[in-house]
């Protein structure tokens, strides 16, 4: 049987986790532990992504991250597809790299966030690794204690869940990493932690929404827009006439500045906020799946890129959203 959909909730927090298939050692050498952080910066950067605390091991990463827009789903998958192929290539290795889909668990309990992070950066020290995290350079501890060069970590958004200024914050973040090392589940799979559910629960468990209620993270993020679940068609109908422009045109050959960025700014909101498939939209448009596929990517570059070009994708995500307030609210798919 297919696996059912992940949904993922905007501005939430998650642990992220992914092993490599067959126990190979893929983050063991620095340059492969270099290329993986040079893809994680990249699709952050590309995607909005906040990183609250992150840690390379020789077979498996960790990582806390609160979502933007920009599903989870499909973060990751670019992040380990693109690290998967670059090590393949570099090793001359063929087959999968990836052990199974990455496992994300999202940690909607105040108790939680701050044992989270120090479970993250506290684990170079369980495996004895390290006999101190501030040693370790395969994490984001020296990071949040402001001593970490080039960090990935989002130290002042990190911080807050600890302390209202940076001296106070990183006093907390101290002292809960120091009582999280006695703790004897500290030593775990990521299964069997407190925020990960019983310890019977499987690893492998689809994920569904949070409990009814206000979804608000720790650090004060809404939950995200509620969208309405729409066909392809539909979808690009109502996305043409909120750009103005006609849909043949969308089809069509023609390459001015004009329907280039209306294309990339439709695909980018279809793909990423609505779960429409690449197929789907090529058959509609008449174009390949590639084509479709680079209007994909060219979008999510420049919004990165472009302000004008982000808001105009913030601005027709929030359109059809509110074109059809009484649909079911869309999934989105891993």
């Amino acid at each position: 049987m297919p696996r059912r959909p992940r949904v993922f909730v905007d501005g939430a927090v998650y642990h992220v986790y992914c092993r490599f298939a067959r126990g190979v050692k893929a983050l063991a050498a620095v340059a492969d532990a270099e290329d993986f952080l040079e893809v994680l910066r990249a699709v952050k950067k590309r995607d909005g992504l906040v990183i609250l605390a992150w840690c390379l091991m020789p077979t498996h990463y960790h990582l806390a991250v609160r979502t933007g827009t920009v599903p989870l789903w499909r973060t990751l998958r670019v992040l380990q597809g693109r690290f998967a192929m670059r090590f393949n290539r570099r090793h001359r290795a063929l087959g999968p790299l990836w052990q199974s889909r990455y496992k994300a668990k999202l940690v909607s309990d105040d108790r939680y966030f701050r044992r989270l992070l120090a479970y993250i950066h506290l684990n170079p020290v369980k495996a004895n690794a390290v006999e101190d995290p501030k040693t370790s350079v395969w994490s984001g501890h020296r990071e949040l204690l402001g001593t970490g060069r080039n960090p990935i970590c989002d130290r002042d958004e990190t911080l807050r869940l600890f302390g209202a200024t940076r001296r106070e914050a990183v006093s907390k973040y101290r002292s809960t990493v120091r009582a999280l090392a006695g703790e004897t589940w500290a030593e775990r799979e990521p299964g069997r932690l407190p925020w990960w559910g019983s310890p019977a629960a499987r690893d492998d468990d689809d994920l569904g929404e949070p409990a009814a209620g206000p979804r608000v993270d720790a650090l004060g993020a809404s939950s995200g827009r509620a969208r309405p679940a729409l066909a392809a068609a539909d979808l690009i109908r109502r996305a043409c006439t909120t750009l103005g422009v006609e849909f043949e045109r969308l089809r069509s050959l023609r390459r001015d500045a004009e329907i280039v960025r209306a294309r990339e700014t439709i695909a980018v909101v279809a793909v990423e906020r609505y779960g429409v498939r690449v197929n789907a939209i090529a058959g509609l448009c008449g174009k390949p799946p590639d084509t479709v596929s680079r209007w994909v990517s060219r979008g999510a570059a420049r919004r990165s890129a472009d302000d004008g070009f982000r808001r105009s994708v913030e601005a027709l995500d929030a359109a059809l959203a509110e074109s059809a307030p009484s649909a079911p609210r869309s999934g989105r798919r891993s």
